[in-house]
Formats: structure tokens, sequence, C-alpha cells
């Protein structure tokens, strides 16, 4: 049984609370430590959980049999966000940074705000696509 998403429902609230939460966290802990592998593991989490997060979509959009590369490959502005906050995650590149920030600040914080999402917790297209936002 599927739950439809409900806006400001209990489960995006709870993501809101979260993405506020963990973003506050991960910033002092590396400031707190920013010589020690603890601020290098911070780093690497987010990208590394992107990262997982495509790979896993595409993969269950192919298994279910509708993967088709005119909608899948990567050509909307959250998916070339989501590959930019990946290879600065990862290399720490200025630019891939400086392109992740304005573009996750253009869109990908409009579509945690107000998704468009057909189904609720605990469904696979909830966490992918706030993942991947």
């Amino acid at each position: 049984m599927n739950v439809k998403f409900t806006f400001l429902g209990p489960s995006h609230t709870v993501i809101l609370i979260l993405t506020v939460a963990l973003t506050l966290a991960f910033i002092f802990l590396a400031r707190r430590w920013p010589d020690s592998r603890l601020s290098t593991t911070l780093g690497v989490i987010p990208g590394a959980a992107l990262l997982a997060a495509y790979v896993s979509y595409n993969i269950q959009r192919f298994l279910d049999g509708y993967w088709e590369a005119r909608y899948d490959l990567p050509m909307e502005l959250c998916s070339w966000a989501a590959i930019a906050v990946i290879i600065t995650c990862f290399t720490r590149n200025q630019f891939a940074f400086e392109l992740a920030y304005f573009w996750v600040m253009a869109g990908s914080i409009h579509g945690t705000l107000t998704p468009n999402l057909q189904e609720d917790f605990p469904h696979f297209y909830f966490f992918i696509y706030l993942c991947l936002m």
C-alpha cells in the first residue's frame, strides 16, 4: 500500500528538519576539527550518498523496465547539480564547488521545499527524490 505524499506532512517536515540539522552538524564538526580525518570523511559522505542514490535510481528504473535515455540521462539542473556536488565532495575542486553552490541554490532547495512527489515514506522513490534534490 503506497501512501500519497503530503506537502508539509510528517515525512516532509522531518526531512526539512533533518536537512537543516545535518547540515549544521557537519559544518560544526568539520570546523571544530579541521585537520582531522573526521573533516575529510564528513566532506565525502554527501558525495557518496548522492552517487549511491543516482546509481541505485538508474538500476531500479532499468530493472522496472522504465529506463530510457531521453528521460534518464542527466539533463536536468538538479542532476547536474548532484554531479557537481559529487565532484566537489571527492576532489574539492573550486570550480565544481561554485557550480554546485549556485545550481543547488537555484533548483535543489526549491525542490526540497516544494517537492513534486507521488509516494510518501518509506517508498524507494521518496528517498531517491530527496537524496538527489
